[in-house]
């Protein structure tokens, strides 16, 4: 997994801040399956090429969208947990080894069982790693994608209330 985690303040689950809850979620879906960070890494003077756009098939929406949902928790917890445990937040990306090889032992333990429930949810949701990274990555620059998947995300919270 390659991105990075956005870090936010988690977002409420109240049934009248779902628009904010799907909105944060998406805002830090850089996180699902990769980390948290304190700040984005630093800009490189290469600039990488756009992702490639991707295609998502109703069944690949709701199930990112489950997918998302279900990591979420995984996310705050383990950011929360980082928090109490160091005095800044660190990047970790799960598939860059060296981002937690260096880490406290506390918090790379943390790390690693984020990454590896990150990992297993997306899995157990149809995604490879590289089709769910590629998903994610599309998200900031593709406004379709990204009100769709917001759209899933709300239809499935509201749908998990109402149950």
């Amino acid at each position: 997994m390659t991105d990075q985690c956005d870090c936010q303040t988690p977002p409420t689950s109240s049934p009248r801040h779902w628009p904010a809850l799907g909105l944060g979620i998406l805002a830090s879906i850089a996180s699902i399956v990769s980390g948290c960070a304190s700040a984005p890494p630093p800009a490189t003077p290469d600039v990488p090429p756009p992702p490639p756009p991707v295609f998502l098939s109703d069944e690949e929406v709701t199930n990112y969208a489950k997918a998302v949902l279900a990591i979420e928790p995984f996310r705050r917890a383990a950011y929360n947990q980082i928090e109490q445990n160091s005095s800044k937040v660190p990047q970790i990306i799960c598939n860059q080894p060296q981002t937690i090889e260096d880490l406290p032992l506390e918090v790379k333990e943390v790390a690693v069982n984020y990454c590896r429930s990150a990992l297993e949810i997306a899995q157990r949701n149809g995604f490879t790693v590289t089709r769910f990274n590629d998903i994610t990555a599309n998200l900031p620059t593709d406004r379709d994608l990204r009100q769709l998947l917001e759209d899933e995300l709300l239809r499935q919270q509201r749908n998990s209330f109402i149950q």
